[in-house]
């Protein structure tokens, strides 16, 4: 029965109740196409008083609820009684609205659950249905889904919009502080979906990413029970296997998990290479009250490789595919152990319908051994004798992060307003704990590549140092707020200040023949005000019009007085224009992005034959493009991605005349790609699935590309990728091949060296999947 406490003309009361009947507490209640909002109190009841005739839509919603729309009646005169029950809803992490597997909402810009299309500023998403599609399990397999972004470098960085980041900038869950090693690309066995974000992301994560970064959202903790395994054998020796299962660990359902694991041996196309990589996930969620929740996320990684980077192959004599693509100039010593954890946890607890109070934190540490050998660059054609390096080094790098917030809904003057304020404190090592050595290697002959381990005598010392240290730790705060100033028109302005505090410690160093004792660089302290502004127009219910001015901030992390330093940071200015838009009721998603982004201190090399290691500062790069997407479904049975990409990224301002003009290197000016894939939903083809798709990359300079002379250039490429599956019931079966026409191509390179793009690969799945409300 309904309490009295809600009485008058025109009236609407009622009472929520949870599926097992306990009230719902602190539910957001609401009529549709008015400003009438309120929330359930400690008995589940609400109401509505001097309620207009007329009909109505009540909308009611909480984090731990699926939505639910009812319609109601009022009358002049009278109450109307509305008794509910909320069903369980599959929460993430981040409120997310997904319809037909379309993500249109997220809060990794805004740290608030923001529709993309109010958004001012581009980001796309790889779903779950393209990772399953595509078998995708490495990140940088992930990135032929999205305009602008390629993998410019074996050292595990990507290129956005011109500008590199790398691996150890990516974010998990919008937390940073990655438990991947220097140079391991992450794994996505525990991955449900990918956020490209395109631009610099300075107001909520401080410093780096200046063209751009990546979001890994994990798989969540789930109410229901499933199950999914599957397995995997394709060409060059590839095993793979992944499993997940989920469900609530209490009759309430206010406990519970999902755990999964995902191994590979094998896949790589190098002689005598080996490669395994074993990932351990698990995910855990106590809905404490309708009102509070707490998650904690878990990841364990274990890799053996014979190199933790990319495998590449030496350049001879600007001849870039003059050694076979399975050449390995690594000796059976060569190899790399990594061992690495992240914990994440999640609490939110939400005061009203308005005000919420949330902390995330990260622990995470990576580390790893390697004995390595790289190319030296130089090669005697007569012999096929080429030069080597030998480097073994021990790394760990432990890391905390924590980042309080808190979020509210205000109106001002007739403007909605939606804020955020947090601050956040980063703490971060990377420990050499006995030094690092780097001599010069016993060559290797391609034409006879026979096996020479490292050995000491009569090498030429590179690099020795007895223990090395990096001090890394940033503060920041920042406030932001998305203001709704009318139904159309739509605005984002954010200000963050940042601290950041570096030092780097050595006892000794011996570089190329000069010993440096009690090495020590002053702390180098630095900070900065980061405004931005953007403005959304919606003309149109399915039309968006935006403006974004967007800085960024990076201090530099080649720092040292042996390479130059100290250096002031990299900072940019970024200004983007922009269309969204969406089709087929909601299902298709276009996005048309004009961008400018203009980035000081930039570091190069100095190119002094003393000191090849020696950097100096750019005066200013400018990169300025357009980008292209379309993502979704056209029918129910056709899911469509396009994307294109056209970039120029060259440098403005130098106080040397000769480099303006100069290109940047392995920065592609043109990119595209497509990818289709249609189920059949009836008759006797219903299950199966058929996908294809091309993608284009041009040509890149593999250095920086100086006026008047001579680069060696990566030449464009075209490959195609497939996949035939066929589900049934809770049986599935799928073939992908990838580079079917084995095309042999440059992913990336630099200097002496280049990263081969995988040749033609395939591999054959089955799974088996059990799912239970």
């Amino acid at each position: 029965m309904v309490s009295s406490y809600c009485y008058g003309q025109g009236s609407l009361k009622g009472k929520i109740k949870q599926k097992d009947g306990a009230p719902a507490v602190a539910v957001t209640v609401s009529l549709a196409k008015t400003n009438a909002t309120t929330a359930t109190n400690e008995s589940g009841e609400f109401c509505f008083q001097q309620l207009p005739e007329g009909n109505y839509t009540l909308k009611v919603s909480s984090i731990n609820y699926a939505p639910l729309n009812t319609a109601v009646k009022i009358t002049n005169g009278n109450t109307t009684v509305v008794n509910l029950e909320l069903n369980i809803a599959d929460n993430l992490l981040e409120e997310l609205e997904i319809s037909k597997k379309i993500v249109k909402k997220s809060t990794a810009l805004t740290r608030t659950s923001t529709p993309l299309k109010d958004l001012p500023q581009s980001i796309q998403v790889v779903s779950e249905r393209q990772i399953k599609d595509q078998q995708l399990l490495y990140v940088e397999e992930s990135l032929k889904n999205v305009a602008g972004v390629n993998f410019s470098s074996p050292y595990g960085t990507f290129n956005y919009r011109g500008f590199e980041t790398g691996l150890q900038d990516i974010m998990f869950n919008g937390m940073k502080g990655s438990p991947y090693p220097e140079g391991v690309s992450p794994m996505l066995s525990n991955v449900e979906r990918i956020e490209v974000i395109h631009g610099p992301t300075a107001i909520l994560y401080g410093q780096g990413a200046l063209g751009g970064n990546i979001n890994l959202v994990t798989k969540q903790p789930k109410k229901y029970t499933s199950f999914n395994v599957s397995a995997a054998v394709g060409n060059l020796n590839l095993y793979r296997t992944m499993a997940d299962v989920s469900g609530s660990l209490n009759k309430a359902k206010s406990l519970y998990f999902v755990s999964s694991v995902g191994y590979q041996d094998g896949g790589v196309y190098l002689d005598n290479y080996k490669k395994r990589n074993l990932q351990l996930y698990g995910a855990l969620r106590w809905d404490i009250s309708p009102k509070t929740f707490v998650q904690v996320n878990g990841t364990y990684l274990n890799d053996k490789q014979t190199r933790n980077y990319q495998p590449t192959l030496p350049i001879v004599k600007n001849d870039l595919f003059a050694v076979p693509y399975r050449f390995n100039f690594s000796s059976s010593d060569a190899y790399y152990k990594g061992n690495s954890y992240q914990v994440q946890a999640e609490a939110q607890h939400q005061f009203n319908t308005n005000w919420s109070l949330h902390l995330l934190a990260n622990v995470a540490e990576s580390s790893s051994k390697r004995n390595e050998y790289g190319s030296l660059g130089y090669y005697n054609p007569k012999t096929t004798m080429l030069s080597r390096s030998y480097t073994k080094k021990e790394i760990n790098s432990p890391s905390i992060s924590i980042n309080p917030y808190l979020n509210g809904k205000f109106n001002t003057l007739g403007i909605k307003n939606s804020f955020s304020f947090g601050i956040n404190a980063d703490f971060k090592r990377t420990n050499y704990p006995n030094g690092f050595f780097q001599y010069s290697a016993n060559p290797i002959f391609l034409n006879n590549p026979e096996d020479r381990p490292f050995t000491i005598e009569g090498q030429t010392l590179f690099y020795l140092s007895t223990q090395e240290t990096f001090t890394y730790n940033i503060f920041g705060a920042y406030i932001q707020d998305q203001i709704e100033i009318t139904p159309k028109l739509k605005g984002l302005v954010g200000l963050r200040y940042a601290n950041y505090y570096a030092r780097y410690h050595v006892p000794s160093i011996t570089y190329d023949g000069v010993e440096f004792n009690e090495y020590n660089e002053n702390p180098e302290v630095t900070s900065a005000f980061i405004p931005r502004i953007g403005l959304v127009y919606q003309p149109w219910k399915n039309t968006s019009l935006y403006f974004d001015y967007n800085q960024g901030f990076t201090p530099q992390y080649n720092n040292a007085k042996l390479y130059g330093g100290p250096f002031d940071p990299e900072t940019s200015n970024q200004y983007e224009f922009g269309y969204k838009g969406s089709f087929l009721d909601n299902s298709l998603l276009a996005g048309v992005s004009i961008y400018r982004i203009d980035k000081t201190n930039v570091l190069t090399n100095a190119l002094d034959p003393s000191n090849p290691n020696l950097l100096r500062a750019i005066g200013q790069v400018r990169s300025q493009g357009v980008e292209l997407s379309l993502t979704g479904k056209v029918t129910n049975s056709l899911f469509l991605t396009v994307n294109y990409s056209n970039n120029s990224t060259k440098v403005r301002k130098s106080n040397k005349p000769v480099e303006i003009g100069q290109t940047f290197s392995n920065s592609p000016k043109h990119m595209a790609s497509i990818w289709a894939s249609y189920q059949f939903e009836k008759g006797s083809l219903k299950g199966l699935q058929i996908g294809m798709g091309p993608r284009y990359t041009g040509n890149r300079f593999i250095n920086i590309k100086r006026l008047n002379t001579d680069v060696l250039v990566l030449p464009r490429y075209t490959i195609a990728d497939a996949m035939l599956g066929y589900q049934r019931n809770r049986y599935g079966f799928q073939f992908n091949i990838n580079n079917i026409f084995d095309k042999r191509y440059a992913q990336s390179g630099v200097n002496t060296i280049y990263a081969p793009g995988m040749p033609r690969n395939f591999m054959f799945t089955a799974t088996y999947s059990f799912k239970k409300s």
